[in-house]
């Protein structure tokens, strides 16, 4: 419900960049936790849904602008067979950037978790480029 009135606020391609760079920065702050004792996991944790969340709205919404009714469907279906196809990489790849930087050790090890989420970071941070790159207006082409 947010979504779309923050969209409409201050316009999809601030939308993008901004929760694409929460998500970057929700993983920064994972890879400075300590490892024990009191931590702000759930706001962090929250902020990485916010961007995430945000990141999907947007690109939604720029994919299937300008695409005909008829064709709307087809288009959500490939964003989101894309979103979860990613998702699902990177669910394997994190746990393995995590195991391989702690030495084989199972479980990962604080330092194999904080690289894993500092390449969850990186990620995010292509992202937000993307997305500044991505929602910009395309000039129109001179009809010929």
């Amino acid at each position: 419900m947010i979504g779309p009135r923050l969209a409409g606020k201050i316009g999809v391609r601030r939308l993008l960049v901004l929760t694409a760079a929460a998500a970057a920065a929700g993983f920064l702050v994972l890879t400075r936790l300590p490892a024990s004792g009191y931590s702000p996991v759930l706001f962090v944790v929250t902020l990485i849904g916010f961007g995430t969340a945000g990141t999907a709205l947007g690109s939604t919404v720029l994919a299937s602008r300008g695409m005909a009714d008829a064709d709307q469907g087809l288009v959500g279906g490939m964003i989101n067979t894309s979103r979860q196809i990613g998702a699902a990489v990177g669910a394997a790849l994190l746990p393995a950037v995590a195991v391989s930087v702690s030495g084989g050790m199972q479980g990962g090890g604080v330092s194999g978790d904080r690289a894993a989420m500092f390449a969850a970071a990186l990620a995010a941070l292509a992202a937000t480029a993307v997305a500044w790159r991505a929602a910009r207006p395309v000039p129109a082409r001179a009809a010929s």
